[in-house]
């Protein structure tokens, strides 16, 4: 069972996955031919200088991106582009993390 996260760390989370979105779609509007990676790479850096927040529930919120691209491959399946974990701690013990695994061809359709 997931643990009920206190609401400034989810409003904190949503407002960081919402400036991603914003920078990652203006970007795609402004160059619709820019290449897959290079979206990637803006997402990654976007969800990477949000950084460790400590909120004012006393909880940390950090926000890990783990690029998996370049054309690495399991046999014959490629595992993922971007990895995002969201890890929530308290008083230095983890509270919750949760890991999310992109293919982004699936995400700039």
């Amino acid at each position: 069972m997931f643990p009920k996260l206190p609401e400034d760390v989810i409003d904190a989370a949503r407002a960081i996955f919402a400036g991603a979105n914003e920078r990652v779609s203006a970007l795609l509007m402004r160059q619709p031919a820019m290449h897959e990676e290079g979206l990637d790479f803006n997402l990654v850096s976007t969800l990477d200088a949000a950084g460790p927040v400590v909120l004012p529930s006393g909880t940390a919120l950090v926000i890990e991106t783990h690029w998996l691209g370049g054309r690495r491959h399991w046999g014959r399946w490629e595992i993922s582009d971007i990895a995002v974990v969201v890890a929530v701690r308290i008083r230095g013990g983890l509270l919750a993390r949760k890991v999310a695994l992109l293919q982004t061809k699936r995400l700039y359709t």
